[in-house]
């Protein structure tokens, strides 16, 4: 197996900085919370914004990667958690906090097998004015679900704990990194080749074969997913009597080289790999148009977001 850099999230190597946010298109009347399968596509992008409660909440890296808010307007922007050698991603929320993580690149990379690790991050919380620091372990990747955090480490290992960092236990203990994604009441463990699928308290695991390029998104019980052989996007359905049930149903749903997707207003928005035009379509792939070139599409609170050059922008659909 080749070599593997684990790097924060690939998209930390993005300068971000927000500009005045201006609504283009016709006045949208979508909540502001978004579905779990939009949430997940988000963070897939990076989750460099969310939204919550009239603010939005984003990284700007003119400003040494802080995490920021600002009005629903994009304007009166505050520093609500000043970082001098470390980044912001992974940025989600529940109805009362603000939960991302904050990466710091480690003085010597930590070698687990044939993956590298290249950094230190933490899970935070931002909620009633404070910043608190969640997690004492090196996080991989972590997930919300209603009630709990989970999180994957690099002492291999998945942990839960409640929403303010309070019952932690170690749930699941992993042979090589995974990164982790929840849809319903279902933990996803997944790496390249490998999806495993496991109870809320870690029981009852069980493999599917897959190959995928980033994490999975679950539309109900459709899983979908970047193949990591082609990049194209795909979709299948999981299932715990046969390892190769998934890889042998796989449907193309986008059949061209895909960096990034997500839903907005019903339809599928995905980012072209090799020309970066950010494009809408129907859910099965049909009348795809092209709405602007950019990178890493979010959808949220009734609006497309998109990064250009850096810049978070908003589509006008």
């Amino acid at each position: 197996m080749k070599q593997k850099i684990l790097y924060p999230a690939i998209f930390l190597i993005i300068l971000i900085t927000l500009i005045t946010l201006t609504w283009g298109g016709s006045e949208q009347t979508h909540g502001a919370v978004p579905d779990e399968f939009t949430a997940s596509c988000n963070m897939n992008s990076g989750g460099y914004v969310n939204y919550l409660n009239g603010k939005y909440y984003y990284a700007d890296a003119e400003h040494n990667y802080s995490l920021y808010m600002s009005n629903s307007n994009g304007k009166n922007a505050v520093c609500i958690d000043s970082c001098t050698d470390e980044t912001i991603s992974c940025i989600t929320t529940d109805e009362t906090a603000v939960y991302y993580i904050k990466s710091k690149r480690l003085d010597k990379p930590l070698k687990i097998g044939d993956y590298t690790v290249l950094f230190e991050k933490q899970i935070c919380r931002f909620r009633n004015g404070k910043v608190t620091v969640l997690s004492e372990e090196n996080v991989m990747s972590y997930a919300l679900s209603k009630d709990y955090i989970f999180y994957a480490t690099a002492d291999l290992k998945v942990y839960r704990m409640k929403h303010d960092g309070t019952e932690k236990t170690a749930i699941y203990e992993l042979l090589y990194p995974m990164t982790i994604s929840v849809s319903g009441n279902k933990l996803y463990l997944h790496r390249d080749e490998e999806i495993i699928t496991a109870d809320f308290d870690g029981k009852n695991p069980f493999t599917s074969r897959l190959y995928l390029y980033n994490k999975p998104a679950f539309n109900e019980s459709t899983l979908y997913f970047i193949d990591l052989n082609g990049y194209i996007l795909c979709k299948t359905e999981l299932s715990d009597k046969d390892t190769y049930a998934a890889i042998d149903n796989i449907q193309p749903v986008i059949d061209e080289n895909v960096r990034s997707y997500t839903v907005y207003n019903g339809r599928l928005v995905y980012e072209k790999m090799q020309t970066n035009e950010i494009v809408i379509a129907d859910m099965n792939g049909d009348n795809p148009q092209v709405v602007c070139t950019g990178t890493y599409p979010i959808a949220l609170n009734g609006h497309l977001f998109y990064l250009d050059n850096g810049v978070i922008k908003v589509a006008d659909i």
